[in-house]
């Protein structure tokens, strides 16, 4: 009976220890951070924190105070980063203080504290500046036609202007869209096809440099999946090998197998970046498949042809 208790508990350990056992207790590590440099003085309201990567976390954590964090006026950011290590912001004019820690499900790095001073640029120059695109993100693709543009307002900026071009900006002649507006946002109608847009912020005086980002508009479907392996009713053994070949627009496939010819009863389904699977089933009797595709747009391609094969 003893012993009976102690490999329950054992079990137990194992089970509900093992986050605890494999994620590293951060407190004492500390996030080195790359930009911007401590102490920094700066007329630039557009700032991008930067910190290197860290294996032994899951996230982290952006804290930017005003003035400092011994004497907080304004908790000027605080936001849970899973991915990347960058953030972009505009900051006015101001005294600040920040710190990024690493996080995981339990602990936390120690915070390293630099300063930052953003001065008040009195000569309205918009030369130092910079834009910072909010959305779309960079190399979005999307199936709707309508895109709204966005981006963080500058301060001396008394309008933008957007431009927008397919495929690219290497030639004038590609510019589709170069529109003057008052607003931190933008919103137009696009054909299916590659562009790239870009925002300035301009005054009376002086503009900013552009800030340019990549999207597409994807509305057309992938064409459905062709079935390779194994040939329609074969008789195979477990493992049973799949392949089959997709369109090119294809990012991911969900995989379908059944066990009846009316496609109901559902044996698995699984999505799939690869263009083959093995499928382990130890049940000796006839199996249906098929496959469909979505591209990184969100467009669905018809479902492929149906194949069966026989377990002997």
């Amino acid at each position: 009976m003893l012993i009976r208790f102690c490999f329950l508990s054992l079990v137990l350990l194992v089970v509900f220890g093992c986050t605890d056992v494999l994620e590293q207790d951060l407190d004492g590590d500390q996030v080195v951070l790359l930009a911007p440099a401590d102490n920094l003085v700066t007329t630039n309201v557009a700032q991008v924190f930067w910190w290197e990567a860290s294996d032994e976390v899951t996230g982290y954590r952006i804290r930017v105070v005003s003035p400092s964090f011994d004497s907080i006026a304004s908790l000027v950011i605080d936001d849970q980063i899973t991915e990347g290590v960058t953030y972009e912001t505009t900051l006015p004019a101001g005294v600040y203080q920040w710190t990024v820690v690493g996080t995981n499900s339990f602990s936390e790095t120690t915070p390293i504290i630099r300063n930052l001073t953003v001065l008040d640029d009195s000569t309205q120059n918009l030369l130092t500046q910079t834009v910072l695109l909010v959305g779309p993100e960079d190399d979005l693709s999307q199936r709707d036609s309508i895109v709204s543009f966005f981006w963080q307002e500058l301060e001396v900026a008394t309008n933008y202007r957007i431009q927008i071009a397919t495929p690219d900006f290497s030639n004038s002649a590609f510019i589709v869209e170069d529109v003057l507006v008052e607003s931190d946002n933008y919103e137009t109608t696009l054909a299916e096809g590659d562009y790239q847009w870009r925002v300035r912020g301009e005054n009376e005086t002086s503009v900013t440099p552009y800030s340019t980002r990549t999207f597409n508009i994807d509305n057309s479907d992938p064409a459905a999946p062709i079935l390779n392996t194994p040939n329609d009713r074969d008789t195979v053994s477990t493992p049973v090998f799949l392949s089959w070949s997709i369109d090119e627009s294809s990012s991911q496939d969900t995989l379908y197998i059944y066990s009846d010819s009316l496609l109901n009863n559902l044996v698995l389904q699984i999505g799939l970046t690869e263009t083959s699977y093995t499928f382990m089933n130890g049940v000796l009797e006839r199996y249906f498949w098929r496959l469909r595709s979505v591209d990184a747009a969100g467009n669905l391609s018809p479902f492929s042809s149906v194949r069966s094969f026989y377990l002997n």
